[in-house]
């Protein structure tokens, strides 16, 4: 059974974010995660890649806005993520989702500290009791 999560989020954003309105956002993971990108980014057209690995190749042909994925999954973590997309020099959001008791504030730092040329975000989405 799938966990199902109440809103709003609580998105911890730097100061120099400014979310977008407008253009693609590529989900990394079908599910609960892709509802709770779409409360972030209202604006953005979602697209969801299946059966596709996540790489250079699949960035180039969506060319997202942003990029939305939980914080930890069965397909990688989001500073695995992360790395590629400052290593491809993407100018993007990445926006990671995670639930308690991850603090998003620690997980930002660090994804911060590892590829400080990054936009990113992280939000904070609550399992209901």
């Amino acid at each position: 059974m799938a966990t199902q999560f109440r809103h709003p989020l609580r998105a911890v954003l730097p100061a120099d974010i400014v979310l977008p309105t407008s253009g693609t956002l590529l989900l990394l993971t079908p599910g609960p995660w892709a509802e709770a990108a779409g409360l972030l980014l209202p604006g953005l057209r979602a697209v969801t890649p299946h059966n596709c690995a996540f790489d250079a190749e699949l960035v180039a042909r969506v060319a997202p806005t942003a990029i939305a994925a939980p914080v930890i999954s069965a397909e990688g973590d989001i500073l695995e993520r992360a790395t590629l997309l400052a290593a491809m020099g993407w100018g993007g959001l990445l926006c990671g989702f995670a639930a308690p008791p991850l603090a998003p504030g620690l997980v930002l730092r660090e994804l911060r500290a590892a590829c400080p040329s990054l936009r990113l975000c992280v939000a904070l989405i609550e399992p209901q009791d």
